[in-house]
């Protein structure tokens, strides 16, 4: 309920970075498109089990030495 409450001020913020880079204008169209209907999910009450909180931390250490803050250049030559 709260994510419907900020989701227009998501797709503002979105837009108005899109005059910096305008690759932020295609990200707030994808989220004004896709943003607005939330599914509910099957179980809310129970936990996960140990396997998957380590899989989960596994995918978070992954992501965290793999992120590039510094995009990707191409060299045409």
């Amino acid at each position: 309920k709260k994510a419907a409450q900020l989701l227009p001020f998501i797709i503002a913020a979105l837009a108005g970075l899109g005059f910096l880079w305008s690759g932020w204008w295609l990200w707030a169209g994808i989220i004004f498109l896709f943003g607005r209907v939330y599914a509910e999910p099957k179980d809310q009450i129970t936990e996960l089990d140990r396997p998957r909180k380590f899989l989960g931390i596994i995918a978070l250490i992954i992501f965290l030495a793999t992120f590039s803050t510094v995009p990707i250049t191409l060299i045409s030559g």
